[in-house]
C-alpha cells in the first residue's frame, strides 16, 4: 500500500505519542513541512503501545522498522510506502545528573560529530 503526506484529506485517523515528545514533534514537522495539519486522532504515551492501537483498527501509526517483527498477514498490521522516504534520525538520551566518564564523552562525540549543537533537552517533569 502506498501513502503520500501529499493527500490532503486521510480517511485514516492518525495514532500517535502526546505532546512534548522527540516523536511526536519530528512528525509534526514532517507534516508542516508539507502545508498539512498534525493532529493525531489518537494518542498513546509510548511508542510500544502504537502497534496494539493500530493492530484495533485505530488508525495509522508511525513506528520503527524494527518493531514489525512479525508477518503482516498474522499481525494485521501492514507496513505503508511513502512517496517520500522519511530519513533515518538517531536519539542520544543522556542522564542530567549524573556525569559521563571520558569514555562516554568521547562517545557522545563520535556519535553527534559536529552535530552536537543540535542537542535538544527534554522537559523535565
Amino acid at each position: 500500500m502506498r501513502c503520500s503526506l501529499l493527500c490532503k484529506s486521510s480517511p485514516y485517523p492518525i495514532v500517535s505519542l502526546t505532546e512534548g515528545t522527540s516523536s511526536r514533534d519530528f512528525y509534526s514537522d514532517l507534516f508542516l513541512r508539507h502545508d498539512l495539519p498534525f493532529s493525531p486522532d489518537v494518542e498513546v504515551e509510548t511508542i510500544d503501545q502504537v502497534l496494539p492501537a493500530v493492530r484495533c483498527n485505530l488508525g495509522i501509526g508511525f513506528v520503527p522498522r524494527e518493531m514489525l517483527v512479525a508477518v503482516p498477514e498474522l499481525t494485521g498490521v501492514y507496513p505503508l510506502t511513502l512517496d517520500e522516504p522519511i530519513a533515518p534520525c538517531s536519539i542520544l538520551f543522556q542522564r542530567k545528573n549524573q556525569p559521563l566518564s571520558i569514555a562516554a564523552k568521547h562517545l557522545r562525540q563520535m556519535l553527534l560529530g559536529d552535530r552536537s549543537h543540535e542537542v535538544k533537552k527534554l522537559p523535565t517533569q
